[in-house]
This record gives structure tokens, sequence and C-alpha cells, in this order.
């Protein structure tokens, strides 16, 4: 039977990681709700030093393909998060599926190198795993290469990609990028810098610091986020929603739902289908909300609100659903709107307990 694999003396330098939702999609999780649900607690086991990194996800990916032992375990950490594996499979859904993530190609293509003897050795290494890229058609390497964040400085690789091939590349090289912290100069034909101790946490807030100014001109503006998906930016005025606390202490019936509404709302890749379950889950919050709308909101704001999710074909599919409406603006406007909302409530709710 597997076990929970454990850490006997967790390393404090687990504060201040993060498992992103990159690395639990590449463990099979693609469904909103449930990654959402993987990510509490993997980065709670993380932030608490109850394990590291590396077992988190060691056991995540066992629970995956056999939650039962996980879900027998009394007191196990995982116990609850198996038992909602076995539920959702029995309900047909979160099916053990193949990793999405892409592969690298298994042979290393040549490309043509200038002034070898002067490339540092990682500089040369970051451009083999570049040119593995399935996307990558042909590479080089400049006289003045040198180890970068991802693809080395002075590196050049073609490739043959569209917007969501370039986007999923950033986002691997978000996952996979770090910064130097020790090392020593190695000051022979100014050759630089050669680490020994690197940080992962620092290479990626670079990174976003670097290509998030960048994403933010491309089209109607995007961003990396902290966990390494790009995402659409809010629009103006309004990330603050995005930002904001939500004051409350209930995971289940409503951060992880707005959580999960907000991720479903912005991510690039995000259809107009998708934008609508992101209002419906708001519409869902806001209905659990309800008894405290009753308080501080008159009798027609409170049927307005619920009037736009059961009339306006967001919670009802029937011939008495007004439709005839621009989807991608109206979408827009309410699922602002309903953020606005219940953020609003709550803060009132709070603010008179």
């Amino acid at each position: 039977m597997k076990r929970e694999l454990n850490a006997n003396n967790p390393d404090e330098s687990n504060t201040g990681l993060k498992v992103s939702n990159n690395e639990l999609k590449a463990l099979g999780v693609n469904d909103v709700e449930i990654l959402v649900n993987f990510s509490r607690v993997a980065n709670g086991l993380l932030k608490h030093n109850v394990m590291d990194k590396t077992q988190i996800l060691a056991n995540l990916e066992a629970l995956i393909d056999d939650p039962m032992p996980y879900a027998l375990k009394k007191g196990g950490k995982f116990k609850n998060l198996a038992e909602d594996v076995i539920a959702l499979r029995k309900e047909g859904k979160f099916v053990k599926q193949e990793r999405n993530n892409f592969k690298l190609k298994e042979e290393i293509a040549d490309f043509p190198v200038w002034g070898i003897e002067h490339i540092e050795v990682g500089a040369l290494a970051q451009m083999k795993t570049a040119i593995q890229l399935p996307i990558a058609v042909a590479g080089a390497l400049m006289p003045d290469a040198h180890q970068g964040y991802g693809l080395p400085i002075g590196g050049v690789l073609a490739t043959t990609a569209d917007e969501d091939d370039l986007f999923d590349v950033i986002e691997f090289l978000h996952d996979h990028c770090s910064k130097g912290l020790d090392g020593y100069y190695h000051s022979w034909n100014q050759c630089g810098y050669h680490y020994e101790k690197f940080s992962d946490q620092d290479g990626q807030k670079h990174f976003r610091e670097v290509l998030n100014p960048i994403l933010k001109e491309y089209l109607n503006g995007f961003e990396i986020s902290d966990s390494g998906e790009i995402l659409m930016l809010s629009d103006n005025g309004l990330s603050t929603l995005f930002e904001a606390d939500i004051p409350t202490s209930d995971n289940e019936n409503i951060k992880d739902k707005i959580n999960s509404s907000i991720l479903k709302f912005r991510r690039h890749r995000s259809t107009l289908e998708d934008r609508k379950e992101a209002v419906r889950e708001l519409a869902d919050v806001l209905e659990f909300l309800r008894p405290e709308i009753k308080k501080y909101l008159n009798k027609k704001d409170e049927n307005d609100i619920f009037n736009i999710a059961n009339n306006f074909g967001i919670r009802h599919h029937n011939n008495e659903q007004k439709t005839d409406y621009d989807r991608a603006i109206w979408y827009s406007w309410i699922f602002y709107f309903y953020l606005a909302t219940i953020h609003s409530v709550l803060r009132m709710t709070k603010k008179n307990i």
C-alpha cells in the first residue's frame, strides 16, 4: 500500500516557495475548481513546513494515480483531497489522464557556436535545453553568450509557434528559471560570475518584472501571475478587485469559488463559455450570500442581481431566456459587477459582526 512521504526534518527554506498551478497541471490537474483545492492543500503543507515541495508533488502524483490509500489513512494530510477525487470519479469527473505538459525532444539538434572557448558551461547547457523545445527549429550561440533566465543571453532560437505555443514556452521558462545568489567572479576574459547557490523564487520574480511590461503592451495586455500563469489584464481601474483580500474564512463556499471564477475569466485561453461559467460561479456565491444581501440592499436591487443570472442565459437554458446581447461585452460587465458586489457585501458583513 502506498504511504504518504513525510519530511522528518522539514527545511525552513520552504518558506516563500510555492507549488505553481503549472506544476499541478503537469500532474493532470486541469479543471479550475479541482486545481484550486489541490493548490490550497499543497501550498498549505509547504507554508507550514510539513513536507518539502518535491515530497508534496510526489504524494499528489501518487494520489491522482490511486487515491484510495490516501483516503483510508486516518488523519492523513491528503485524506480530504483523496476523498474528493474518489467522489468526482464516481461522477465520471477528473478521470486519470496523461500529463498535459509538453515533452522536450529526445535528440539535441546541432547548432552553431561562435567563440565556444569563451562561453560558460551554464549558457551552453541552457541552449541545449532550448533547442529541445518542441517548437524549436534552429538555434545559435554568439561569442558573448552567457547564462540567462531560461534562454542564454546571446543565444538565438528560431521557432515555429502561434500565440498559445509562445505563452506555453513563457510559462515553462518561468517555472524553470532561477537566480544566482552565491558564487565567485571569474575575471579571465571578463567571464563573469559563476554561481553555486540559486533561488527559484527570486529568479521567477525577476522574470515577471522583465516580461510583464512587454506582455502588457501585447494586444489588450497580459501578465504572468505569481503562480506562473499568463492572465489577461483587468480592465482599467478594476485590477484592485483581483488584488483585494477576500474577507471571509469560508473557503469552500466563497473564497475558492471566487478564485476559481477569476482564474476562468482571466486565463489567456478563456473562451466566452469559460467567461459565462465564471459569471455563473459568482452568481452561486451571491446566492449563498443572499441572507446577507437582504440586510444591506433594498429589495429592488436584490431582485435585479438575481434577475440577471436567472433570465439572461447564465444559469438557465430555455426559450424564456434573453440572450440578444454582445456576449463579450456583457459577460465582462456582469463579471465585474458581481465581483464588486460580493466584495461589498463581505466587507459590510465583517464591519457589522
